[in-house]
């Protein structure tokens, strides 16, 4: 099995390593957002919010605190969110680079009127051209529904930090009522 698929990588030309190394590096990145997105703040908002207004006994230490975690946690929402979507961008350009790779090398066989290049002749630059474009296109789709998923799931975060930075000015409110 391994046989096969390494003659299979070898057919799709000379994009193959650099296609399936950008693959890695994509898949890489996406487990990383997903191990962070995945588990999302450590405990809950709401009972570090409580704890805030009792720690911070002026509103101004407060307000330093919650804009020093909403930088912490913007950092952590969009974490390789930029590169993962230039990878998946590039993948397909890397697969049409194949692709005119092996369309040359069709061409250069027919225009000698050979039925065989050095590389395989028209079979062989067409299934060259084939194979990257296939692998281009399967590298950039899959990361990007990926990709997508882990959006959907910064979005929910998001909204999760949104309600706790709401309930906080909340608490802070009343604690305030109660002391005047």
């Amino acid at each position: 099995m391994f046989e096969q698929m390494s003659e299979y990588l070898l057919t799709g030309g000379f994009v193959m390593p650099p296609l399936m190394g950008l693959g890695v590096v994509l898949w890489t990145l996406l487990g990383l957002r997903w191990q962070f997105l995945r588990w999302g703040f450590a405990g809950d908002l709401r009972l570090w919010c409580r704890s805030q207004t009792t720690i911070h006994g002026n509103r101004e230490g407060l307000r330093r605190a919650l804009e020093a975690t909403h930088r912490m946690s913007e950092m952590q929402l969009v974490r390789f969110r930029t590169v993962i979507r230039s990878l998946c961008a590039a993948a397909p350009l890397l697969g049409l680079l194949g692709t005119v790779s092996g369309m040359i090398e069709t061409f250069s066989s027919l225009t000698g009127m050979q039925s065989f290049a050095q590389n395989g002749g028209v079979a062989g630059g067409i299934s060259e051209a084939l194979i990257s474009t296939q692998m281009g296109l399967f590298v950039a789709v899959s990361g990007i529904i990926a990709s997508r998923y882990l959006d959907s799931r910064e979005r929910a975060l998001r909204n999760e930090i949104d309600q706790a930075r709401e309930e906080l000015v909340r608490l802070w409110d009343k604690r305030v009522e109660a002391a005047t």
